[in-house]
């Protein structure tokens, strides 16, 4: 073989290694997660009907939360929960 032939092969092999590296770097493994799970470590202060089980938002703050259950203070009657 001719020294050209043997570069370009050689090129070719590298440059194709190389775009393989990047979409397999880029393709990356995704994982499920829990979204409520996500929702409880970035979340300390939680708004609940008294007549619910479930909260109805999420907050960082306390003065969040009262603001909230001020808002629809007419509608509901919510508790505010709190994470320690």
């Amino acid at each position: 073989m001719k020294k050209e032939t043997k570069k370009n092969i050689i090129e070719t092999l590298i440059a194709g290694a190389i775009a393989l590296f990047l979409i397999w770097m880029l393709s990356g493994c995704t994982t499920t997660h829990n979204d409520r799970y996500e929702e409880s470590r970035a979340y300390q202060y939680y708004v609940i009907d008294e007549n619910s089980d479930e909260p109805d938002a999420y907050f960082e703050t306390k003065k969040e939360a009262e603001s909230y259950k001020k808002y629809f203070e007419k509608h509901h009657t919510y508790k505010i929960v709190s994470i320690k």
